[in-house]
């Protein structure tokens, strides 16, 4: 297909140049020994004879992964990178590579589209991989970004969700539903300081004069700029000790039904453990910030299971690598089916929660 089909994008000259600039922009990186990136027809990536390769793919689609009116071009490249290698952290392994496939509209501005490469860029220095290739297409419609992350394990075998065995109890690495409730601020018209745009960085809730600002721009940013616990991911793979893992992108409610339904179990969560983020507490209240949590997805911590006795163990491995562990529930056994536990012994089923990309009320995030 020639160029002119594939890229009609005035603003950024044509597929060549920008196929040049992103192999500028890549220059200075350091491949695995032995491998070849940017420049050929395909990439190579030495790999050790019989160990397995992790691969996971996202796709980042403007109008249901973010919206240009209030999603920032600088965050949208390093969130469609860290969503992706996410999954492989929370297969227990640790990210090597990446790829990038990017369908452009014509007229886009180039400088948006370099604001986008830029931050995908970002990402990837910070997380330590390089870009071996991709793909470059026009677009009639919507900006599209298909990121592959390539991963190794960090152990002997995967983390999958189906090793969950009764008596398990549950884990997540964070506080949850902080995401949900920034993508609300910003539906409502709030905007992140300028000091977090221009560094990039969370800040903490003594660096602000007011309290509500700084929970406004600490959830904006949770949702803009998050930040998967993948040190902890490879920390728990290298262990072996949990029995199933994955990460929470669609919420909690959702992935935990996932999980259980590919371990042939069920669940009871203490509602009053689940770890409800500050800033969905402070602008949503109790109520809303469970459901946030259940159900807003994007906050990218590790679901996890593991055998009681090892609990200890498990709050050992988080802590060597900075990372939370909050007990929030048990495995049982299908027939007890999906429970949420609420104050004074209540009992009620799992609310039906989560991002599902075909379900009417649910397409955009």
């Amino acid at each position: 297909m020639r160029a002119r089909e594939r890229v009609a994008n005035e603003d950024v000259s044509g597929e060549e140049e920008l196929l040049e600039r992103i192999a500028r922009r890549w220059a200075g990186a350091r491949p695995p020994r032995g491998s070849l990136g940017i420049g050929d027809d395909a990439a190579q990536l030495p790999w050790p004879a019989a160990s397995p390769v992790l691969i996971s793919t996202d796709l980042f689609v403007e109008g249901i992964h973010f919206d240009l009116r209030y999603t920032p071009a600088l965050f949208i490249g390093r969130k469609a990178l860290a969503a992706a290698a996410s999954d492989i952290g929370a297969m227990g392994g640790a990210p090597l590579a990446c790829l990038l496939s990017f369908a452009i509209p014509a007229r886009t501005p180039g400088r948006l589209t370099d604001a986008i490469l830029a931050s995908f860029h970002e990402e990837a220095r910070e997380i330590g991989i390089p870009l071996l290739g991709g793909d470059l297409s026009s677009s009639k419609t919507k900006l599209m970004l298909d990121v592959v992350v390539v991963g190794r394990l960090a152990g002997k075998r995967p983390i999958r969700r189906s090793g969950a065995r009764p008596g398990d109890r549950i884990y997540v690495t964070g506080p949850l539903g902080g995401a949900a409730t920034g993508l609300v601020r910003l539906r409502n018209g709030a905007r992140p300081w300028r000091s977090a745009l221009k560094h990039r960085q969370t800040p903490s809730l003594r660096s602000a004069g007011r309290l509500e600002h700084s929970l406004e721009t600490i959830a904006v940013m949770a949702h803009l700029r998050p930040r998967p616990p993948l040190a902890a991911g490879a920390a728990f793979g290298r262990s072996s000790v949990p029995t199933a893992m994955m990460d929470l992108s669609d919420g909690l409610a959702i992935d935990l039904r996932r999980l259980c339904r590919a371990s042939g179990v069920g669940a009871e969560i203490d509602e009053q453990r689940v770890p409800l983020h500050p800033a969905a507490l402070h602008f949503l209240g109790p109520v809303g910030a469970l459901r946030a949590a259940l159900g807003g997805g994007e906050d990218y911590e590790l679901l996890l299971c593991g055998p009681g006795p090892s609990e200890a163990v498990l709050r050992r491995i988080a802590r060597s690598v900075g990372s939370d562990l909050i007990a929030i529930g048990t495995v049982v056994s299908r027939e007890h089916g999906m429970v949420l536990c609420g104050e004074e012994g209540a009992r009620r089923s799992l609310p039906h929660l989560g991002f599902d990309h075909f379900r009417p009320h649910h397409r955009q995030r």
